[in-house]
């Protein structure tokens, strides 16, 4: 390839080869010029050579995409091959490269990043390694040597100049063997000094002996897997349901055996080659994630690809789960790994760039199994089975690995400097549930033998918990930097002073660094707690608006208590001097305050920082993840935390919290863990903090430190008692799979028969024990249970009487067998007395042939011999499941709740509500290889439950047990949120309830009317709704006034409440005096029995007023609601006419309504709309709509955008009535396919017509719940977004709160795998229903779509402004952007301006138009004609 005429340019750009014959492969462009390219292999060990149609003068297609903006270029060439090497393929093209292929190809090729090679050099005498260009470094003429020409001026000419090379550091090792054979074996003998700086020899010897851990276990990893993928294919086939299935599988047994070598070497080599040549994290994206980046930007035009595009999707998407994974479970060593090798090789200090880190390894793995011949299917097994074996393995590496960075003596303790949140819980069983982390003083000697101790006993972590982001996890390397200076500096200073550290120093340094990575901490959460703070202010301003405290007039201003006053008063308070009831703060602030018998009033500011207290306080009290212990501890703090709240602005809102936060938290994790010892000492130090905080502020400091060393020895007893518990859980599990296999072996040869005892005395207990001990030994794949196996078949064989018979290859001999059988029970001792007679009577019957016929028989068991051979507990555990599974298949909900059960996880929080409080809450510490067997731990980390998934599960459905969400987020946060979200639900409480009764208002009735009507048309459920009027109300209200008028309606409201108690019934005040109810299941008969009963009650209630005593009646109209109804006016006006009626045939009176027979004639039968839905899929008779989503703020620089809507036409080409064509759609199951066509129509009209479309955002598309819950619907979408070419950035998806949320798991997979190729997601309709501040972090949409029932009446009802007002702040919180529905005029559009609302849809914007409007005249009405056809 040196022998071009032309410059060449190194690139690295996937391409796509597509030979005349044969299958298409993946490549690489690895240098191009004029007029060809080379492209090379992405797996080097295969030879591209002995693929059909790739030789010499064949011509191939070639298609790659070069990213760019505002679009991605595509080509698609035609080449000729010229040369076919071991490395790659050289292509000519005739006629040379177009200008615009070569301009691509060349700017692509200045964007990429070059890596730099680590080259030795040398400083003060001394040989380092560093990073550098390695031109200088590359010998002349090698073959990696670039061919410059001595002038250039071609665009890029510089990236020639710019080639870097490779030194391998595994020849700097092999350099060095010989020196190395003269020192101290590693690991060295710890020395009894402080760490200097670290020395390249030191450096170098560390880096062999971590490379030698590595290079034992990927063998292990490499076998493991094949032998689970061996033995897993063989099961799959055995059970196809076909001849073709399980011929796929044989087939994947054999490529794999096939291949089994060269997946070896390449993994092995691909792990081990960031530890011999390291590259920099720029590099290793180049390599691993440059195709992953060009797959995630679609084309536009409708270019066609291969397969292999979806195929890699879902490849990336396995192996990404699995470092995902991985590195939850890993994650407290990995943290490790970075910041200390870190120090060793810069680039290493990144978890992607560490050779030890779980992503080198699933790289490796993928880079090794990709180019084998399997289908996606068998691919999927395969990542399955990488996870499940040899990703295990990595923690006795890690475990190996950390004793020897620990051992090497090169390193400070971590925990003594590291950058991290103690929200951050990587390893809850490592861990405990109440951290690692130690602030306590401590020599460097001793921490580094604590956290020896503490990472050699951990064997359990937390696998997929939410978390917060490790300040360690940043793509840049500023933290790696930053950390590496503090070490650095600490390590200097501790060198020069290490004969003169004394405990004060120890102290005073120990409260100084908890301080400065607190304060790194608190930084890196400021804004965020800033905005947690704004919005909790915001809201709760407006739920209190007004208060009493508010408006009042500045002459009573005297009779409130300021914040000034209130820290006076604060401090004449006596703490309580133990755990004891919550005590009421404000009540006896107030009592004190009006000692002089004059009632007094908080001042504004006071009254909100004793709120903020109340609210923390109690929040607190409510969570089920704190312990009772730490609950009194809590209460125990609150008139100290009410001190700390009156000192400064806002508890919550501080850029640095203060340390009372941080010492509940502590608080926090100790709780229910604790001993007894452990009880008195933090009882103390809460004591002392509530004695001593008003003469000294800084108590808190104190305090931490005290409670450092008794988490420090919590997390050990932990990690200690959690790992006795795994221990036992994995020997018992693999005893108990031991006892299976030899049951399941036995069975297939004895169940079900006659046994000859002589048999079943060698089985009961000789050879079932020795059976036993080899699977514990050896496995089953070993030669030894082969060949027990084999002489169980033969005693058999000879024992029925049978002779040998030419080409049974198994056949033993009977002296050979009974030989066998000697040895296999002398190597277990069995027991001398019982061998000779069994042996003897062995030798009669097999050798002699004496005795056959009289040979004594016993019956065996139909089903197993399990209770026979003593195993009776292997089936009566599947015996168990099976009946759960049958007890639990009826009912509903069980499926959901197994599923849930199945993918609970290590780490995971749990509570029983049916146990006690020392075991309330348990911790799922070990999960079997199936997922079938869970143990579970208390705080304290002993064992308190062992549970199959099936009891799991029925637990979940009996509302025993809860899963618990965020146990790994700090008390302190999680209460703050908790907060936030108590107060949006007063928010939406007020908006729905009426102020008066309480009861719920108009709005929240006809809401409740809507459900009623759908539910009476899908399921035919007849309801009942009723409209009360009190008679003569007016008269009384005139006479006793307004507010007594309004008492009077508070406690009609209670009575009518009461009589309803225990009731399916909705209640609600209408407005005035009237009152609406709404009885599910409302028949007739009793449904009137029970409106007779509230009239009753009504005419019952006497009503006293000072001397005067008012008797009341009710006026009552009803109306049944069933399939034939119109709408909820129709229902309201309906039984308002009736009550209206009742009133003016004498009041005291129900009346029934009654409709005439002319307003059922235009009703239409559900049934029906199917027919009519179907026959639309059909003929194609839907229209595609749409409506404008304008931006409010003009200037905000945001596009305008539309939501697609859809009709459907009828027979006569007549629009269908929606609200009956969506329920007769979902209750019958159309959605899915409406989707589907509005999808695919949707796509094709964006992709053809997408030059009139630029100026324009996404288009809004609705997916329902039930496309959200079919398994293939995203691939669906990914083959339309391919087949159209639609831009993935024309796309937004719109699904509704309530299916997101019923159906929270898949649409997280669903929203997560179409946002990675860009597609963008709006959650609509949120604030009326489920709606929740935590399923709103769990949901990543990109729009909140606020609905319009809080938009309609903006302008005159303050509830619904305050509920806009919250969402809009909890959206721009999260980072979403917000939509208000329903904008109906000027006015709301201008209330929504100042609310900060982004986007604006409805009436007062822009009406529903054909979405042909959108294109030119001409062009609109001619594809609405073609679409028609």
């Amino acid at each position: 390839m040196d022998k071009r005429s032309s410059p060449r340019y190194e690139i690295s750009l996937d391409a796509l080869v597509h030979p005349a014959i044969g299958r298409s492969w993946r490549c690489a462009i690895q240098d191009f010029c004029a007029h060809g390219m080379l492209l090379a292999e992405l797996q080097a060990h295969e030879r591209r050579g002995s693929s059909p149609g790739i030789e010499a003068g064949a011509m191939v297609g070639i298609h790659f995409t070069i990213p760019g903006k505002p679009r991605d270029q595509h080509f698609r060439l035609e080449g000729c091959i010229v040369r076919v090497m071991d490395s790659g393929v050289g292509i000519k093209f005739e006629g040379g490269l177009s200008e615009e292929v070569l301009t691509g190809l060349l700017a692509h090729a200045n964007r990429q990043i070059k890596p730099r090679a680590v080259i030795p050099t040398k400083k003060n005498g001394r040989q380092q390694f560093g990073v550098g260009p390695a031109a200088n470094a590359m010998p002349e003429g090698s073959a990696t040597a670039l061919a410059q020409p001595a002038a250039q001026t071609t665009p890029g000419s510089a990236l020639a100049g710019a080639q870097l090379a490779k030194v391998s550091r595994v020849a700097r090792l092999d350099a060095e063997a010989g020196a190395a054979r003269d020192r101290p074996e590693w690991p060295p003998t710890p020395a009894v000094r402080l760490p200097g700086p670290i020395t390249p020899a030191e450096s170098e010897r560390l880096i062999l002996a971590v490379r030698k851990v590595v290079a034992a276990v990927l063998p292990e990893m490499h076998s493991a897997f094949f032998d689970y993928m061996d033995n897993e294919l063989l099961l799959l086939a055995r059970d196809a349901m076909s001849n073709s299935v399980q011929s796929e599988y044989f087939e994947a047994m054999s490529i794999l055996e096939k291949a089994k070598e060269s997946v070896g070497e390449v993994f092995i080599h691909g792990v081990l080659d960031q530890i011999d040549n390291p590259r920099r994290l720029e590099a290793l994206r180049d390599e691993r994630k440059l195709a992953d980046l060009a797959r995630e930007r679609k084309p536009v035009a409708n270019t066609p690809l291969s397969l292999v595009d979806t195929d890699d999707f879902e490849d990336w998407l396995a192996i990404a789960n699995i470092i995902s994974r991985g590195e939850r479970t890993y994650g407290h060593y990995l943290q490790d790994f970075r910041a200390r090798l870190g120090m060793v090789e810069e680039s290493w200090g990144q978890k992607e760039a560490n050779p030890l880190g779980v992503a080198t390894f699933c790289h490796a793995f993928n880079q090794a199994i990709h180019p084998v011949g399997l289908n996606k299917e068998i691919r999927q097994k395969v990542y399955m089975g990488f996870e499940a074996k040899a990703v295990p393995l990595l923690r006795r590496l890690y475990i190996e690995a950390t004793k020897i960075l620990e051992d090497s003596q090169l390193f400070l303790d971590i925990d003594e400097v590291t950058i991290a949140s103690p929200a951050v819980n990587d390893s809850v069983i490592a861990a405990s549930p109440h951290e690692t982390e130690s602030i306590a003083p401590s020599s460097p000697n001793t921490q580094a033998g604590t956290a020896a101790a503490v990472k050699d006993d951990q064997q359990g972590s937390a696998v997929g918990l939410p978390r917060q982001a490790d300040p360690l996890d940043r793509t840049d390397s500023s933290m790696v930097h930053e950390m590496r200076a503090d070490l650095e500096a600490l390590r200097s200073e501790l060198w020069h002073q290490r004969e003169q550290i004394t405990p004060d120093l120890n102290v005073v340094e120990a409260a100084q660094d908890r301080r400065a990575t607190v304060d790194r901490r608190q930084e890196s959460r400021s804004e965020d707690s800033r905005a947690l703070g704004d919005i909790y202010q915001a809201m709760r301003s407006l739920v209190n608006q007004p208060t009493a405290t508010q408006g009042m007039a500045v002459e009573h201003a005297e009779n409130e208590v300021d914040k000034q006053e209130v820290q006076q008063l604060l401090r004449s308070l006596n703490p309580l001097s133990q755990p004891g009831p919550r005590i009421n703060l404000r009540q006896q602030l107030l009592a004190t305050a009006a000692a002089d018998g004059i009632e007094r009033r908080l001042a504004p500011q006071a009254a909100q920082s004793l709120d903020v207290v109340e609210n923390l306080v109690g929040t607190m009290e409510q969570d089920a993840l704190v312990s009772h212990s730490a609950k009194g501890w809590i209460r125990q703090l609150e008139l100290t935390l009410g001190k700390v709240a009156a000192g400064q602005e806002d508890l919550l809102d501080e850029a640095h919290p203060h340390q009372a936060l941080e010492v509940i938290n502590q608080l926090a994790r100790l709780g229910g863990a604790e001993s007894g010892n452990m009880r008195v000492e933090v009882d103390q130090i809460v004591a002392q903090i509530a004695d001593d905080f008003d003469r000294d502020p800084k108590v808190f400091d104190v305090a931490l430190n005290r409670l450092a060393p008794l988490i420090s020895r919590n997390a050990k007893s932990f990690a200690g008692n959690v790992q006795r518990a795994v221990k036992t859980s994995e020997g018992r599990q693999t005893l108990f799979n031991a006892q299976r296999a030899v049951v399941s072996e036995v069975d297939q040869r004895l169940s079900g028969g006659r046994i000859p005892e002589v048999l079943m005395n060698l089985l009961m207990p000789g050879w079932r024990n020795l059976m036993v001990n080899t699977y514990l030994r050896q496995g089953q794949q070993s030669s030894a249970w082969q060949s027990q196996i084999q002489t169980l078949d033969q005693l058999v064989h000879h024992l029925g009487g049978k002779v040998n018979t030419e080409g049974d290859e198994n056949y033993l001999a009977p002296e050979a067998l009974l030989e066998q059988i000697e040895q296999g029970l002398d190597s277990i001792s069995f027991d001398p007395g019982k061998r000779g007679p069994l042996i003897k009577s062995l030798r009669d019957l097999i050798i002699d042939r004496r005795g056959l016929e009289q040979m004594s028989l016993i019956e065996s068991p139909l089903d197993s011999v399990a209770e026979t051979l003593g195993f009776g507990g292997v089936m009566m555990r599947d015996e168990r499941r099976k009946q759960l599974l049958a007890e639990g298949g009826s009912r509903r909900d069980w499926r959901r709740c197994l599923e849930r059960a199945g993918h609970l996880h290590i780490g995971e929080w749990l509570a029983f509500l049916d146990q006690p409080e020392e075991n309330r809450i348990a911790i799922v510490a070990w999960v079997n290889a199936d997922a079938s067997n869970f143990v579970l731990v208390n705080r304290r980390g002993f064992k308190t439950h062992e549970l199959v998934v099936e009891e799991l599960a029925k637990n979940f459905l009996d509302g025993v047990a809860v899963v618990l969400q965020e146990a790994d987020i700090p008390l302190s946060d999680r209460a703050s949120h908790q907060m936030l979200q108590n107060m949006h639900n007063q928010l939406t409480h007020q908006a729905a309830h009426d102020g008066v009764t309480g009861l719920a208002n108009r709005k929240e009735f006809e809401r409740a009317l809507m459900q009623a009507l759908d539910t009476a048309k899908r399921d035919g459920v007849e309801q009942l709704v009723a409209y009360f009027d009190l008679d003569q109300f007016k008269v009384i209200n005139n006479a006793v006034g307004h507010d007594i008028g309004d008492k009077l309606l508070a406690e009609v409201g209670v009575v009518l409440s009461k009589a309803l108690s225990g009731k399916a019934c909705t209640l609600a005040r209408l407005g005035g005096d009237e009152f609406g109810l709404l009885i599910a299941n409302g028949e007739q008969v009793n449904g009137l029995k029970l409106v007779k009963q509230l009239c009753k009650a009504i005419k019952d209630y006497q009503f006293v007023w000072q001397k005067s005593v008012f008797r009341l009646s009710a006026s009552c109209g009803v109306m049944f609601v069933d399939q034939d109804v119109e709408s909820v006016q129709s229902i309201l006006q309906c039984a308002d006419a009736a009550c209206f009626a009742a009133k003016d045939a004498g009041r005291d009176r129900i009346l029934v309504y009654k409709a005439g027979d002319s307003e059922m004639a235009h009703r239409r039968d559900v049934m029906d709309f199917v027919s009519q839905i179907d026959k639309a899929l059909e003929e194609n008779r839907f229209v595609l709509n749409c409506q404008l989503i304008t931006p409010i703020d003009l200037d905000a620089g945001e596009h305008a955008h539309y939501e697609i809507l859809l009709t459907v036409l009828d027979d006569n080409d007549q629009p269908m009535p929606p609200q009956d064509f969506i329920i007769a759609a979902e209750t019958y199951n159309r959605m899915g396919a409406i989707d589907r066509w509005v999808i695919r129509n949707a796509f094709d009209f964006i992709a053809k017509n997408l030059v009139h479309f630029e100026a324009l955002g996404a288009f809004s598309i609705n997916i329902s719940g039930n496309s959200l819950a079919e398994e293939d619907f995203v691939e669906f979408v990914l083959a339309q977004i391919k087949t159209s070419g639609v831009p993935t950035s024309k796309i937004c998806f719109e699904i509704t709160e309530t299916s997101a949320v019923g159906s929270l798991d898949n649409a997280i997979k669903f929203i997560e795998e179409l946002r990675l190729v860009g597609v963008k997601f709006s959650l609509d309709d949120f604030g009326t229903g489920l709606s929740s501040y935590s399923y709103l972090r769990s949901l990543p949409v990109d729009f909140l779509k606020i609905d319009g029932v809080f938009v309609k009446d903006l302008q005159t009802n303050p509830g619904d402004y305050a509920v806009v007002k919250s969402i809009n702040e909890i959206g721009h919180f999260m980072g979403k952007r917000t939509i208000a529905e329903y904008v109906e005029n000027e006015e709301i559009l201008t209330i929504l301006r100042e609310i900060g609302v982004d986007f604006a849809q409805g009436f007062g914007v822009g009406r529903k138009i054909p979405l042909t409007a959108l294109l030119p005249a001409e062009l609109g009405s001619t594809y609405s004609r073609s679409t028609r056809k």
